[in-house]
């Protein structure tokens, strides 16, 4: 379950992280200013945080392993962008769930529930 979107944090200037120096934006690739991802703007970052999104996913189906997405996009809040890259992410259309609400959110997890229950795990 996502609201699908690749971010981060500012926390700058908050002292939780002291080695900072002022940067609070942090990926899992580092810090956006450590030019890690060959994106020096949130912009661009946001574009190459995609791609690897989308690259995971391809490797990962090509495994064969089945991808379910639930995203949560509360008072669509959520930009097409992300909503296609999910859908994207996901297996096949029976795999992919959009979600506004609660309400919504807790007859998904069932729907989901019900395709998975005959599912069996081998070695």
């Amino acid at each position: 379950m996502t609201d699908g979107t690749n971010g981060w944090t500012s926390v700058s200037g908050q002292g939780l992280y002291p080695d900072a120096n002022g940067d609070g934006d942090m990926t899992a690739y580092g810090r956006l200013s450590d030019n890690t991802l060959g994106a020096s703007g949130s912009g661009s970052a946001y574009v190459q945080l995609n791609a690897i999104t989308s690259e995971l996913c391809t490797n990962i189906k090509a495994q064969g392993i089945t991808i379910y997405v639930l995203l949560f996009n509360h008072s669509s809040s959520v930009d097409t962008t992300t909503q296609n890259l999910m859908e994207g992410c996901a297996t096949s259309g029976d795999t992919y769930f959009v979600s506004p609400d609660a309400e919504s959110l807790q007859a998904t997890f069932s729907q989901i529930g019900s395709q998975i229950a005959n599912v069996m795990l081998t070695k």
